[in-house]
């Protein structure tokens, strides 16, 4: 059983970073801006304690895999660079970088159990960074209704990862679905007058008006 329960101390430790970042003067100055944080925070506790109560009865654990992909890790680096600038001109967004923060560590917890809610295995990298950074750098709740921004990026990995179950799904249950999705889309899109899609490299007929590349 502690083989299988051991990953869960990660997002434990996680969520009790992101109470402790909640004790910081940034986030006291405003009730309800350090509500938002106990708010998710106690969200996240409940999610944990509900999968650790699963997990100490199955037979299948959960576990880590650390992949570092280049593109995000890269991305992060130019956004980081951007919010530096930015921040160089404009001091609020220095004093935005607790709550910057506190969504990096909300999303990876939240990502977490969202994962093994789903699948065995959880792949650990740099995947939330560009994701946070990119909707930060055109959206902020004010303190106010921070918890708006806890829920916005909720949303989001819910969104991700509804569409990722829905295609290992497929996938797993009909191996050729790829093929009949293509068909249906070019059935959709016939619908609303649209060119006909070509069937693939196997059919290298132009597509009227588009063209057709090798």
């Amino acid at each position: 059983m502690g083989a299988r329960i051991k990953p869960i101390i990660l997002p434990l430790a996680l969520t009790l970073g992101l109470l402790t970042l909640s004790l910081l003067p940034r986030v006291q100055v405003n009730l309800r801006l350090a509500w938002s944080f106990w708010g998710a925070s106690g969200a996240l506790l409940i999610w944990q304690t509900v999968l650790f109560l699963r997990l100490r009865g199955a037979s299948v654990g959960r576990s880590l895999e650390s992949v570092l992909r280049p593109q995000h890790y890269v991305q992060a680096m130019v956004q980081v660079a951007v919010f530096a600038y930015w921040g160089w001109y404009w001091r609020p967004v220095y004093d935005f970088a607790v709550l910057l923060a506190a969504q990096l560590v909300f999303a990876y917890v939240f990502d977490m159990l969202l994962t093994w809610s789903r699948r065995e295995k959880y792949v650990l990298g740099f995947g939330p960074f560009p994701i946070i950074f990119s909707i930060n750098l055109f959206l902020w709740f004010r303190d106010d209704w921070f918890y708006l921004q806890f829920l916005m990026i909720a949303a989001g990995f819910l969104g991700k990862d509804r569409v990722v179950y829905a295609k290992e799904t497929l996938l797993v249950d009909r191996p050729g679905a790829g093929r009949q999705g293509d068909e249906r889309l070019a059935s959709h899109l016939k619908g609303y007058g649209l060119p006909k899609l070509p069937a693939g490299p196997s059919d290298p007929r132009p597509v009227e008006g588009l063209g057709y590349v090798e």
